[in-house]
């Protein structure tokens, strides 16, 4: 089976072979402005322009999906938010605050969240979103929805006072208390945590997964529910993430009278069937004999373990290891786990490309796993000779092997001489860890010290190419073309650097060809949702993708002639 990779390149070869392929972007058209602070938005006619922006999530078209808040128009004294989306295309309005809400009747949009997993987007065009409502039949306990979107089609997926497949009479679901937003899948699937209002709901089974697909919501976990095989009751304690299947996965912890220091896991849950995929106290395979998982000293709070899901399923985490043979240079790694089966990816003492003999990972930030199993991360460095200078790196591995992208003190490319790597630490770390895609790149948002470096210039993205380089994206102090003959300094940049997942979680700032979004602000006090298109791969036209697609198993056929 061809990667994604090789598919993207037989595209592009018959594109190029048929004269119908886009050509690649260079330094001069490398970004394209979706819209600005001042523009008239797509839907609206009364005067208002687009004053704010969320943080865009990109998928592997190039499209974006964004919520953003209006400024009065002429005619309006009313300000007000929406969500855009170019899921079909091009920029369109998704759902406008004081629009009726389809299929519900006198109730219309509130405000839209501006927050993290706000809007969602996945490849098929379809978006995510959650919404405030507004009418004479909305109370506070019905004042919040979730609502999914595909062309012409918005449905609500669920809002508070609903009730869902597996609960009891009388209990309904209080999303006025939920954190986040939705998370979407491929299939249009939808996942959420929230709590539950009602009789009998109390503080050790208030909260619970919920799924949605079609018109019908299901209870697939939650607090109190009982762990197969140990007697322990289930708490959801942190991220979650929806899998292909639509089955949620979860940090949770338990409770129970065999519980005590082995309480953090990582569980998989369906219809209330779990199954843990890491526990703390479990064997930790690949580590050291006797060897089990155990809490990390992690960098990014949160507890045992952080982890990622992609398209095929595949689950990487991060974890602690207790034992009598684990040392401060051994106490943790990175595992993958497909199919049930978990094998180690990297251990914190393994040879990386860019340590030196005396150094080792001391704390491994939370794993980005790509939709072809490459798994980028962010670490902290001990050993000798390790100062604030050169602590913190990021690498990508996989089963095949693993690479350098970017180590501390190091020069930052496309930057002057003497422009390095200078990673902040704190809770601003954060904004520092990488997401791969498919196609083997690795993007991460940076800082920088040297000579000429100060506040206005210090931060940028960088993202690798097809061959591995590694390239600046954008950078703060730079100027750059947002419309013919506008020219701006950027002056501060917003992109997607957490842990977001790839496709299955559809909240992306790297899409799997190689486009990147973000937000900008300018000197001048505008900004604007941007798209860079310099490490990205050309897209080819629908008929060259379709002659891609009947190639293909020609190709996979002939490679397996002698």
């Amino acid at each position: 089976m061809l990667s994604f990779i090789e598919k993207r390149w037989l595209e592009l070869t018959l594109s190029l072979l048929l004269g119908t392929g886009s050509t690649a972007c260079f330094a001069g058209d490398a970004i394209r402005t979706v819209t600005l602070s001042g523009e008239v938005p797509p839907g609206v006619v009364d005067g208002r322009t687009f004053d704010s922006f969320s943080i865009p999530t990109v998928n592997s078209s190039g499209h974006v999906a964004f919520v953003a808040g209006l400024s009065a128009g002429s005619s309006s004294a009313v300000s007000g938010s929406g969500v855009w989306s170019e899921g079909a295309g091009s920029l369109d309005v998704v759902a406008l605050e004081g629009d009726e809400v389809p299929g519900v009747g006198d109730v219309y949009f509130g405000s839209f969240v501006d927050g993290f997993r706000s809007v969602t987007l996945n490849e098929r065009g379809t978006v995510a979103f959650n919404a405030g409502l507004l009418g004479e039949s909305i109370d506070p306990a019905s004042n919040t929805a979730y609502l999914v979107s595909r062309g012409d089609l918005t449905v609500v997926a669920a809002r508070s006072g609903d009730t869902a497949i597996g609960l009891p009479d009388g209990v309904s679901l209080d999303m006025g208390t939920t954190s986040g937003g939705p998370q979407l899948n491929n299939a249009d699937q939808l996942l959420f945590s929230t709590r539950l209002q009602g009789a009998g709901v109390d503080a050790e089974n208030d909260q619970v997964l919920v799924g949605w697909s079609g018109d019908a919501r299901t209870i697939l976990g939650g607090d109190g529910d009982v762990l197969p095989g140990t007697g322990s009751t289930v708490r959801i304690s942190g991220l979650q993430s929806i899998a292909p299947d639509g089955a949620p996965l979860a940090q949770a912890s338990l409770a129970g009278a065999a519980v005590e220091s082995n309480d953090e896991l990582i569980l998989r849950a369906m219809n209330g069937d779990y199954e843990a995929i890491a526990r703390e106290g479990s064997v930790a395979p690949g580590a050291p004999l006797g060897s089990v998982f155990a809490h990390q000293d992690e960098m990014a709070g949160g507890s045992l373990p952080w982890f990622d899901v992609n398209d095929d399923g595949e689950v990487a985490f991060v974890a602690g290891l207790a034992g009598d043979s684990i040392t401060d240079r051994n106490n943790q790694g990175i595992w993958k786990a497909v199919g049930g089966t978990v094998e180690p990816l990297l251990l914190a003492d393994t040879t990386l490309a860019g340590l030196g003999p005396d150094e080792f990972l001391d704390r491994i930030g939370p794993p980005n796993i790509s939709n072809e199993g490459e798994v980028a991360f962010f670490a902290a460095v001990g050993g000798s000779g390790i100062d604030d200078s050169n602590e913190f790196g990021i690498w990508a591995v996989n089963p095949s092997g693993q690479s350098l992208i970017a180590r501390e003190g190091q020069q930052a490319p496309d930057t002057p001489p003497g422009t390095v790597f200078d990673f902040t630490e704190g809770v601003f770390v954060v904004r520092h860890f990488p997401e791969a895609n498919a196609a083997g790149q690795v993007a991460f948002y940076g800082t920088l010290a040297g000579p000429n470096v100060e506040l206005a210039n210090d931060g940028g993205v960088w993202a690798t190419d097809l061959d591995g380089q590694l390239h600046l994206i954008v950078r703060e102090g730079q100027e750059i073309e947002v419309r013919p003959g506008d020219l701006r300094v950027v002056d501060f940049i917003s992109t997607l650097p957490l842990l977001l997942g790839n496709g299955s979680n559809a909240l992306e700032g790297l899409g799997d060809s190689g486009h990147i979004a973000f937000r900008a602000f300018f000197t001048d006090g505008t900004t604007g949702v941007f798209v860079s298109n310099l490490v990205a791969l050309p897209e080819p036209s629908a008929l060259v993708l379709a002659i891609a697609l009947l190639v293909m198993p020609v190709a996979s056929e002939r490679s397996r002639l002698p």
